[in-house]
């Protein structure tokens, strides 16, 4: 079964994307601005990509509920979200 929607969870879930995606358009800009030729510290840049996919998959990773899954995905049963875990089709963990 799929946890229940809990507001602390959601704002924490946010709050990783809002950083997930600030790093990102920095990282886009560091790209942008280097000049053609010059060399760009590539170790660098895989750091921050890194920690950005850690942000969207790793330990830190939010889940949401049935009923947060629903309206996100605008289906009005939760069984349809519970099936389509078992499906395969979402990601889902037992608690």
């Amino acid at each position: 079964m799929i946890d229940s929607f809990d507001s602390v969870c959601y704002t924490r879930c946010m709050s990783i994307l809002e950083e997930a995606t600030e790093t990102l358009r920095a990282v886009e800009s560091e790209l942008l601005a280097c000049p053609p030729g010059e060399g760009l510290d590539a170790a660098r840049v895989a750091e921050r990509i890194h920690r950005v996919v850690e942000l969207l998959v790793g330990e830190e990773a939010e889940w949401v509920g049935t009923t947060e899954a629903k309206r996100l995905l605008g289906v009005a049963s939760e069984n349809t979200i519970k099936a389509w875990a078992r499906l395969g089709l979402l990601r889902s963990r037992i608690r």
